[in-house]
C-alpha cells in the first residue's frame, strides 16, 4: 500500500506542510482530499491546490440565510480574513430584531474552517467559497472595489 509520502516522494517535514493546506482548502472532507490527490502529480502542485467547486458538506440554503441575515459580522470577517488578521468569534451581533448570535456561530453556517484560539481566529477557506461570500455580500462595484482595491 502505497501512502501519500512514498506517492509524491516527499519527506515528513513536506507531508505536515501538505497536510495542513489540504485540510484549510478541504476542511478535511474525504472525497475533496481524494480529488487534491488525484489532480495533483507533485508535492509543488499539492501545495499550490485551490481545491474544486464542491460543495464541501455545505448546506447551500444556510450558507445563504447566514450571508443575508448576518451581513455586518460576515463583511467583518471576511475583511479580517482578506488581511489575514485573527478575528474574535466570541464577539456576538445583534441585527434589527434578531437573536443575538456568535460570530463562530456564524463562521459555522458558511462552512470556514479556523484554527488558533476562539478568540484570535484565523479564518481558512477555499479561494472560491470566499468569492461565493463577497459575490453574495456586496454590489458589482464593491465586490470589485473590495476584490481588486484590498
Amino acid at each position: 500500500m502505497k501512502t501519500i509520502k512514498t506517492h509524491f516522494c516527499i519527506d515528513d517535514e513536506q507531508v505536515t506542510k501538505v497536510a495542513a493546506h489540504l485540510v484549510k482548502i478541504t476542511f478535511g472532507h474525504p472525497r475533496s482530499l481524494i480529488a487534491a490527490f488525484d489532480n495533483c502529480q507533485s508535492y509543488n502542485e499539492l501545495l499550490e491546490y485551490e481545491g474544486s467547486e464542491e460543495s464541501h458538506g455545505i448546506v447551500w440554503a444556510t450558507f445563504s440565510e447566514c450571508i443575508k441575515s448576518y451581513p455586518e459580522p460576515v463583511k467583518l470577517m471576511m475583511s479580517q480574513a482578506m488581511n489575514s488578521e485573527p478575528v474574535n468569534l466570541t464577539n456576538v451581533w445583534r441585527g434589527h430584531g434578531q437573536k443575538e448570535i456568535l460570530y463562530d456561530s456564524v463562521a459555522n453556517g458558511l462552512g470556514i474552517a479556523w484554527e488558533g484560539t476562539v478568540d484570535e481566529a484565523t479564518l481558512y477557506m477555499p479561494s472560491y467559497h470566499l468569492q461565493l461570500i463577497l459575490g453574495n455580500l456586496y454590489s458589482l462595484s464593491d465586490y470589485l472595489t473590495v476584490n481588486f482595491n484590498g
